[in-house]
């Protein structure tokens, strides 16, 4: 009885230690899990980060493109317009200068005709 009792307290105690062990493989792999989770939940933010700071910077460098281009034109028009009004001008002198020239031989001939009747 005695030898019974001693191997139902071996078995008893072994069953515990098989439990113990169980529940720290359990407890082990419920952390791995949960390691792997905060691992993947980790790499989708940096991931989601990075996607949105590459998107903050093209649409960033597209306003850039947008302005500089903007700006462009607004030098080109603006350069435009200069360059019409300078030819306006220059087109209204000559007809200036043509006329003074014009009225200065007018003048002249009719001096030097007065002059020689």
């Amino acid at each position: 009885i005695s030898s019974c009792i001693v191997w139902y307290s071996t078995i008893s105690s072994c069953i515990v230690w098989y439990s113990t062990i169980s529940s720290c493989i359990v407890w082990f792999s419920t952390i791995s899990s949960c390691i792997v989770w905060y691992s993947t939940i980790s790499s989708c933010i940096v991931w989601s980060s990075t996607i949105f700071t590459c998107f903050f910077w093209s649409s960033a460098i597209s306003t850039c493109f947008v302005w500089f281009s903007t700006i462009s034109t607004y030098f080109f028009w603006s350069s435009t317009i200069f360059f019409c009004f300078f030819w306006l001008s220059a087109i209204f002198f000559g007809f200036v200068w043509s006329s003074s020239i014009s009225s200065c031989f007018f003048w002249s001939s009719t001096t030097f005709s007065c002059i020689f009747r």
